[in-house]
């Protein structure tokens, strides 16, 4: 279960979310509300429609500083029917300089996409981080570009974990990594990066796909599931 808001070392990590730390100089990372200098997200709209392949949650949204808006975006989440060993995610974002221009800065506090994972998966534990170099653990991940990253440890009697791949049409492909022992897993491509200026009116899409696996790494083939995304669908002739 989801910790109260206010328990644990970084209350504002939920689940998975979208956020960032650094829009026109305002902290959309940290939940601090009310206070100047700190943001958040407003839903305006929202729908949600399947077929018998997935379920899609659409979304358009509103980010604030206060009163004052800073930007919009549309976010779509689909979630394919892929059977027990894995679950299989694709979310877009559209950021939209909407209100004015949009200045995204160089901070680890970042995203856009975010996952905490279970206490119990988390590498300073009994889990462990993998990239698609194979390197493992915080000093050999965190700030370092790679194509993907997974992250698992036991949940219960079970091996299971999150792998995130990042898109190759993605600003800043392929992505740096906010990643941490303490169950933090982020691409961020911000970080020691130079600010990026969004024009009036113009906008940017990232996209994700999100692989909640039974397994490490390997059992759970994320190396070739990335090329599946990459690539599309594969014929193997025997």
């Amino acid at each position: 279960p989801m910790a109260a808001w206010g328990e644990g070392e970084h209350p504002w990590q939920r689940g998975l979310t979208l956020m960032q730390g650094a829009i026109n100089g305002v902290d959309c990372w940290n939940e601090r509300p009310n206070q100047p200098g700190y943001g958040r997200t407003a839903q305006d709209d929202i729908s949600i429609s399947h077929n018998a392949l997935s379920l899609v949650i659409a979304s358009e949204n509103t980010w604030y500083e206060g009163d004052r808006a800073l930007m919009s975006d549309s976010r779509w989440y689909r979630l394919y029917d892929s059977g027990r060993d894995a679950a299989v995610l694709d979310i877009a974002l559209m950021l939209k300089a909407s209100h004015g221009a949009v200045t995204i800065g160089d901070t680890k506090e970042g995203g856009f996409l975010c996952i905490r994972v279970n206490p119990s998966m988390n590498a300073n534990a009994d889990g462990e981080m993998r990239n698609a170099y194979g390197a493992t653990d915080e000093t050999g991940c965190w700030s370092l570009p790679s194509h993907w990253m997974d992250y698992y440890g036991p949940v219960g009697d079970e091996v299971a974990g999150f792998a995130i791949f990042d898109h190759p049409q993605n600003f800043r492909y392929p992505t740096t990594w906010h990643v941490r022992g303490y169950g933090l897993f982020a691409p961020n491509c911000w970080m020691f990066k130079p600010d990026h200026l969004m024009p009036e009116g113009g906008a940017m899409t990232f996209r994700w796909r999100v692989i909640v696996h039974t397994g490490d790494t390997a059992q759970a083939d994320i190396a070739n599931r990335f090329l599946d995304y990459v690539d599309g669908p594969r014929v193997v002739w025997a």
